[in-house]
């Protein structure tokens, strides 16, 4: 018998794009799924629309639920798997082709992974294809081979981003793992950092399954003290499993991601504008991680070469403390200012 896929959609305010994408599913030529739709508290038409499919489809299950984000809306949805493997969609969004269970499935199984990772395109409201993100772009020798989780993170989600929407799970490893319900700003990286503590079979492949809707509503495009807050919130969990972990090489890592987080959000805050508004209310946390930092940076091995793929840049870590003391004196020159 073929194995049970679970896809999980969680829905808030979708009525645009949520016909298309659970018609994305009810066309795959693999037949042994079940969609679980967890609707947000949506305010708009989402919930009439997760109904009517749910009548006419018993592979269809509706939950609803006040809204309390998207992490929330995961758990509840993980909670009501029963199958062999998982998978989420996003409502906005929808697959490309009518066989991308069947090609992930058969692929987990042949290889007996844990997780295996596709890529995506990007489309505009029009959709038109948008240009390919450089860091979607995982280099060749990483295809079709399987990794462990170390390398899975190293050089497939820290190329090609922490996003759950590419990936297939096997049920069993997820088990135990749940998003942080009061994260609603990556959220998928927390989850991935914790989930990839654990030594999985993963693989990456190149198959572009996934239409992502470059929607300028949506929350990864939403400037906010919340997402600003959970950037810094990440930095500590980065830590924390470094901490935790006795494996030298997974320990680096997750210190280097902790640097390299902090560095983003740091230049995050002094070079985009939209931020501008939000820096007078983040001083104290930020100022706190600030003097943690220092310490954490003593932590790591200050000979060994960093290359942080998301900045493009390969540089020492002393050296990237002297750049990161530029933008600590530009982030409180500019608070200084705001204040006044």
């Amino acid at each position: 018998m073929e194995a049970l896929v679970s896809i999980i959609i969680p829905v808030f305010n979708a009525e645009e794009y949520l016909d298309k994408c659970i018609q994305s599913v009810l066309s795959q030529s693999y037949k042994n799924w079940e969609l679980i739709l967890v609707n947000d508290g949506s305010t708009d038409n989402s919930g009439m629309i997760c109904d009517k499919f749910a009548k006419t489809d018993s592979r269809i299950h509706y939950i609803q639920k006040d809204n309390t984000g998207v992490a929330d809306t995961r758990n509840l949805g993980l909670n009501h798997t029963k199958g062999d493997y998982i998978m989420f969609l996003d409502s906005d969004d929808y697959w490309r082709y009518d066989n991308v269970i069947d090609t992930l499935v058969k692929k987990a199984i042949e290889n007996e992974l844990d997780i295996i990772r596709g890529n995506y395109v990007r489309i505009d409201e029009d959709n038109n294809e948008l240009e390919e993100d450089e860091k979607n772009i995982i280099n060749k020798k990483y295809h079709h081979k399987t990794i462990s989780s170390i390398e899975f993170q190293r050089n497939i989600l820290c190329i090609g981003g922490y996003y759950l929407w590419v990936c297939l799970f096997k049920k069993e490893v997820l088990k135990n793992f749940r998003f942080k319900k009061e994260w609603n700003f990556l959220e998928d990286m927390e989850f991935f950092s914790n989930l990839l503590t654990n030594p999985l079979r993963c693989m990456h492949i190149d198959y572009y399954f996934y239409t992502y809707n470059n929607n300028n509503k949506s929350l990864v495009h939403t400037k906010s003290i919340k997402n600003l807050l959970d950037s810094i919130r990440m930095c500590y969990s980065f830590y924390n499993y470094s901490s935790n972990i006795k494996n030298l090489e997974i320990k680096s890592f997750y210190l280097t991601r902790v640097i390299c987080l902090y560095y983003s959000t740091l230049r995050m805050l002094t070079e985009d504008n939209q931020y501008y508004c939000y820096r007078k209310e983040i001083i104290d946390d930020f100022g706190i991680l600030q003097k943690h930092m220092r310490n954490w940076i003593c932590e790591s091995d200050s000979e060994r070469i960093i290359y942080d793929p998301v900045l493009n840049t390969t540089i020492y870590i002393y050296i990237k403390y002297w750049r990161l003391r530029h933008y600590i004196k530009q982030f409180y020159n500019n608070i200084n200012c705001y204040a006044k």
